[in-house]
């Protein structure tokens, strides 16, 4: 795996090789500023942007077969979600990783996690789908949350993002080259930010401080205020 580290004061790319991650699922940015890349064989590195060091974390399942599509970490906690399974299990934190995790999400509640694109953690966990729903889940179970009266509708996402303390939930939806900021408090739209030049939108990453987004669209990194 390679990755490319954007320095915004020098506008220069730093590429980091590590050959032992052969493939990867998801990654997450937590809230040290390090990144959780969970790979494709169930594996958990942690790599520090600062030092540019690799950490392998250890985390345990209650079964086997259990597999690891997309995790997130929150007040130490590791949220492992696996597709086949429809199920996210809680992982408490260890000296080496994460311990043998327990079903967070209360069955019978007619979720489908088979095609989920992109989970995020704010207390409560949210989960977008490749139609472009999104569930709210709190306490494991479902909750209210819908993002309506889109135009145009809302029926791809990419990746979404959010985090404690903050009011505004961030959807990339390459299908229609925008980004669509939402109020989660008053479930209102604040904007969506469109460019024709997004045609091939594949990641972003927020910095809620300076209002700027960055945008991962295709091999080139673009930025944007909001």
């Amino acid at each position: 795996a390679t990755i490319q580290i954007y320095k915004n004061a020098t506008k220069q790319i730093t590429k980091i090789i590590n050959e032992r991650i052969k493939t990867w699922q998801n990654i997450f940015l937590q809230k040290d500023n390090t990144l959780l890349i969970v790979g494709g064989d169930n594996t958990l590195t942690q790599f520090d942007q600062e030092k540019e060091t690799f950490e392998f974390k250890e985390a345990v399942w209650p079964a086997r077969e259990n597999k690891m599509d997309l995790a997130v970490t929150y007040n130490t906690k590791l949220y492992s979600l696996d597709k086949k399974s429809n199920q996210i299990f809680k992982h408490p934190p260890t000296t080496t990783g994460f311990g043998k995790g327990v079903a967070w999400l209360k069955t019978n509640q007619g979720i489908d996690l088979t095609d989920v694109t992109s989970m995020a953690i704010d207390g409560n966990i949210y989960v977008a789908k490749q139609n472009g729903q999104i569930y709210k889940l709190e306490s494991g179970f479902l909750s209210t949350f819908e993002i309506n009266f889109l135009d145009p509708v809302l029926i791809n996402v990419t990746k979404i993002y959010t985090k404690n303390g903050s009011d505004n939930f961030f959807v990339l939806d390459k299908e229609k080259k925008r980004v669509i900021i939402w109020n989660k408090t008053t479930n209102k739209l604040v904007t969506q930010l469109t460019n024709p030049n997004w045609d091939n939108l594949k990641d972003f990453s927020i910095d809620e401080k300076e209002r700027k987004i960055y945008l991962l669209n295709g091999s080139t990194i673009q930025s944007t205020k909001y």
